[in-house]
């Protein structure tokens, strides 16, 4: 099964910006898709995480093989979300297909090591990057040392 992962900022761009990254993140998905991958991973994030796992979700319903695992770095990830994002964040975990929980507690580095973990686990990665530092451009740094393709949004 050809895995596909995603990362990208938590704060996303509003109205018509909001729409095309939509947009170009649903076409991405397909071309993905159209390449033979099937199982897509998420990290459970606000922002970039969240959307994409609704996507994936909407996508499930015209190809039901496909599949939607959420890396989750710890168990406490939701816990400074606000309200609206944490019942997002329970719906879609709760229709995911696979729910990996990393670490039992918060710690230092856990985003990281679970960012690593979706890439290691990946042979395509879709970003979501429009800074040159911070964790989204770590994550598509080490993918590209890894050798995964990664695509650009």
């Amino acid at each position: 099964m050809k895995s596909c992962c995603f990362t990208g900022h938590r704060s996303l761009p509003a109205g018509r910006e909001l729409t095309l990254l939509s947009e170009k993140t649903k076409a991405a998905i397909e071309n993905a898709y159209a390449d033979g991958f099937t199982r897509f991973i998420a990290g459970g994030a606000v922002g970039f995480d969240l959307l994409c796992e609704r996507l994936i979700l909407e996508a499930k319903k015209q190809h039901p093989d496909i599949s939607l695992a959420v890396y989750i770095p710890c168990k406490e990830q939701a816990y400074k979300f606000a309200p609206a994002d944490k019942l997002l964040y329970e719906r879609l975990n709760a229709a995911a297909d696979e729910l990996l929980i990393l670490s039992n507690t918060y710690y230092s580095g856990c985003m990281h090591v679970r960012n690593r973990r979706m890439v290691d686990d990946s042979s395509l990665c879709i970003a979501y990057l429009t800074k040159p530092q911070g964790g989204t451009a770590s994550t598509v740094a080490y993918a590209k040392s890894k050798g995964v393709s990664v695509i650009i949004l």
